[in-house]
């Protein structure tokens, strides 16, 4: 149980981090969209 909230707060803060990284470079961010979708 503890493993995976730590693995959830990891993921989160990593999602975060890139967001931020995406928030700058609004041409990436459509990049990775599409790769997405």
């Amino acid at each position: 149980m503890t493993i995976a909230m730590g693995r959830a707060a990891a993921g989160r803060g990593w999602f975060d981090a890139l967001d931020d990284w995406l928030k700058r470079d609004r041409f990436v961010f459509i990049g990775w969209s599409g790769l997405l979708l």
